[in-house]
């Protein structure tokens, strides 16, 4: 009984903690005490901070979606934000000072976006045209141009399209049963198969897909149906005309340390060649599926080396400075509303914290965004 009071205890104070850092941070920013301070620093200070922010889908606030996405009002916000008060740079940059071993002149950012999705085409392209931004697309080779596309869209249409409220899943999770008729319920549900597959090779991940359609009644046929997803190659070539770069994100996202070396190392080569040769250009960068440290062992890194990468993102939350390591380069989810995210990265920026305490902050960020699981793609 005294730990369930301990418990309800740590909740309460994660939930007042929360809140309190909204209110700070909105009265901060629409004070415009936030924009001085900014001004001021950077005047003062001489060595700065780098932050590469990595997004993944847009949306508008009317779609009915299980799978989070930035609402793109939002995302127009933030890089105006951005480009008002910090250096906007390219992934070529970050690589060059980080070789020379020189510190930032200036409070950077790198905006990176990774998988491929259409959406980036339709929603955030018409952002990046108009304020005139250089952002890095990580694509999923392989599905570019096809109507296939992650395994967690398979996740999200077999919900969507159930022919029940509820379902169980015996081999996965015992006699618990997953209610699904409301969208909060298709979320809490996506959340938990999301965490039981995320780890998971190949094809132990799709036999376990093709088991939750014949548990909620979907004929998987249908996925043929749906509108495609991806960007294709057309639109690929008309964005690098605009600043946008591309980089290799494998070709079918698998969990690497689930797959043998020579396929892994299959997938990362051939990924990058296959957009070479659509775009005509070299790919010098390379993101990690999932990318945590655990995701990617050191041969992987040294042979993205032997294959010409220039520089490895992970997901792993931090800021850069002059010794940051170029094949291990630390990220953050940019969290909405547009106060929050600008205190924030005031905070990466001026402040630079302990990496756990950056992890409670993408964490807090996270939450944000997708209402329960940080990073999906």
């Amino acid at each position: 009984m005294q730990g369930f009071f301990k418990k309800i205890d740590l909740n309460m104070l994660r939930k007042l903690k929360y809140f309190a850092k909204h209110i700070t941070y909105f009265l901060v920013f629409y004070s415009g005490f936030l924009y001085v301070c900014i001004k001021f620093l950077k005047r003062i200070r001489r060595d700065h901070s780098a932050v590469i922010l990595f997004y993944h889908r847009f949306g508008k606030n009317n779609q009915k979606k299980i799978l989070p996405y930035l609402e793109i009002k939002e995302f127009e916000k933030q890089i105006s934000h951005l480009k008002r008060l910090y250096k906007i740079i390219t992934m070529d940059e970050i690589s060059a000072i980080l070789k020379s071993g020189a510190s930032f002149r200036e409070p950077s950012v790198v905006i990176t976006i990774d998988d491929g999705y259409k959406d980036n085409y339709d929603f955030a392209f018409p952002v990046i045209k108009k304020y005139r931004v250089p952002v890095m697309i990580y694509l999923t080779a392989g599905f570019i141009g096809t109507n296939s596309s992650p395994w967690v869209d398979d996740i999200e249409f077999a919900l969507n399209y159930s022919k029940t409220d509820n379902f169980f899943y015996s081999e996965l999770f015992g006699n618990k049963s997953f209610k699904i008729s409301t969208a909060e319920e298709k979320k809490a549900a996506f959340k938990m198969l999301f965490l039981a597959l995320l780890r998971r090779n190949s094809i132990d991940r799709q036999n376990i897909i093709n088991k939750l359609f014949e548990n909620v009644g979907v004929d998987q046929s249908l996925i043929e149906t749906r509108s495609r997803m991806m960007l294709n190659w057309d639109e690929v070539i008309e964005m690098r005309k605009y600043g946008v770069s591309f980089g290799a994100h494998t070709l079918s996202h698998p969990f690497l340390p689930g797959v043998e070396r020579s396929f892994a190392q299959y997938e990362i080569r051939h990924s990058k060649e296959l957009i070479e040769r659509q775009i005509g250009q070299s790919v010098s960068h390379f993101a990690v599926p999932n990318g945590r440290e655990d995701d990617f062992a050191d041969e992987l890194k040294d042979f993205c080396r032997e294959i010409g990468f220039d520089t490895i993102a992970m997901t792993e939350p931090g800021v850069l400075n002059a010794p940051s390591d170029r094949f291990s380069l630390r990220r953050v989810i940019p969290p909405p509303p547009l106060y929050y995210f600008a205190c924030e990265m005031a905070r990466y920026m001026f402040f630079p914290n302990t990496l756990e305490e950056i992890s409670d902050i993408a964490s807090d960020g996270a939450q944000s965004l997708s209402k329960g699981f940080s990073h999906v793609g």
